[in-house]
């Protein structure tokens, strides 16, 4: 199973990069660290692609495909709005886990920010 969630607890500007931390998690709910699980990811809404890392020191995966390996059970991925106002929904799936989602809602300023 694979859980992800974003960095700014949901709400993002649509000038700032939003960061998301995947990881493989066990039936109880704890990181499995030494996972080395080939993940993909597909975006919905306002935001594209910035970058998708591993963090393995020695595997040279691409940055701009839409897939990654985790490394130590975790795997960073970061979407770049495009500008507009909405929800950005991001999915991650792995052959035998399952499909997991994340939702941001992109504002245009921190003012917009409800805390």
């Amino acid at each position: 199973m694979a859980m992800f969630w974003p960095l700014y607890w949901g709400v993002a500007t649509t000038d700032e990069l939003i960061y998301f931390n995947v990881e493989v998690i066990d039936a109880d709910g704890q990181r499995v660290p030494n996972a080395e699980v080939g993940l993909f990811f597909r975006i919905d809404g306002p935001g594209v692609q910035a970058a998708v890392l591993s963090g393995h020191p020695a595997r040279m995966e691409s940055f701009t495909q839409p897939v990654s390996t985790t490394f130590k059970g975790r795997s960073p991925f970061i979407v770049r709005p495009t500008g507009q106002k909405g929800q950005v929904n991001v999915n991650v799936w792995a052959d035998g886990l399952g499909e997991t989602s994340a939702t941001v809602q992109l504002i245009q300023s921190l003012n917009e920010r409800k805390l």
